[in-house]
């Protein structure tokens, strides 16, 4: 990809990214309404249903900031009552729920299809799957599903990634990479490499330009398929999976 040369083509190489992903809160065994520990509007609260928290670590320029605003948010909450117990994933307690990321750029049709091969392929390989099946019985989690707003727009498929660093910060870098190739039939090259998912997705250098702030992800990702790292594989507290707190 050449440099880019007008503030017009730096709007499409040069954007920040922001979350806003779920999760729910038990205490003793029990369900904890969200609204009941944190105040809506603050950066741990809830949006939308008072049973569900929501994170909001802000705008960020990396997937590596946007993971460790992240990771100081959930130790935050973690600090309001350390009984508290926080669970992701697509499906929870009867709770669809979410982790919505956010784009500082404008949407296209090559840009959906790229977060469908990329992002939505691995959420496949990571997530429990009748949780994903349950999450979309409710009308969310379904493949390209957006919203397009004055910044640019909200991918709105993804399960709430919350479950570990790693799967955090490969979530947020997979989406980042479909994104930043907005002009790449990313699907394509895929079909073309005659590889399986997982082998694509670990060498995607070969095929398209990874942003060097998402370089990283590779070795995450490696690390996940090398230890079979999956929802069902992880602590459903996710502050023990994050080191936040002791099993």
């Amino acid at each position: 990809m050449s440099t880019p040369t007008t503030t017009f083509e730096k709007l499409y190489t040069e954007f920040l990214i922001g979350a806003d992903p779920e999760l729910m809160i038990t205490k003793d065994g029990k369900h904890v309404r969200a609204r009941n520990v944190f105040y809506p509007q603050d950066d741990f609260g809830c949006d939308g249903c008072d049973d569900v928290a929501e994170i909001r670590p802000g705008k960020a320029k990396s997937p590596l900031e946007l993971t460790t605003r992240i990771h100081a948010l959930l130790v935050l909450g973690h600090k309001i009552d350390n009984k508290m117990c926080f669970h992701a994933g697509s499906h929870v307690n009867g709770y669809p729920i979410g982790g919505h990321i956010h784009f500082a750029t404008p949407a296209n049709e090559t840009i959906l299809n790229n977060l469908q091969i990329l992002y939505e392929e691995f959420e496949k390989i990571v997530f429990c799957p009748a949780g994903l099946k349950e999450r979309q019985k409710t009308g969310y989690g379904n493949p390209k599903t957006i919203r397009r707003n004055d910044y640019g727009f909200e991918y709105r498929t993804p399960a709430s990634w919350l479950l570990s660093p790693e799967i955090t910060f490969v979530a947020i870098c997979l989406a980042k990479i479909a994104v930043w190739n907005r002009r790449i039939n990313i699907t394509n090259k895929y079909l073309q490499s005659k590889l399986t998912i997982k082998e694509f997705l670990l060498n995607l250098e070969d095929f398209i330009e990874v942003p060097e702030d998402c370089k990283d992800y590779k070795k995450e990702l490696a690390n996940i398929f090398d230890n079979n790292i999956t929802q069902e594989s992880l602590n459903t507290d996710i502050l023990v999976n994050w080191n936040i707190k002791e099993v």
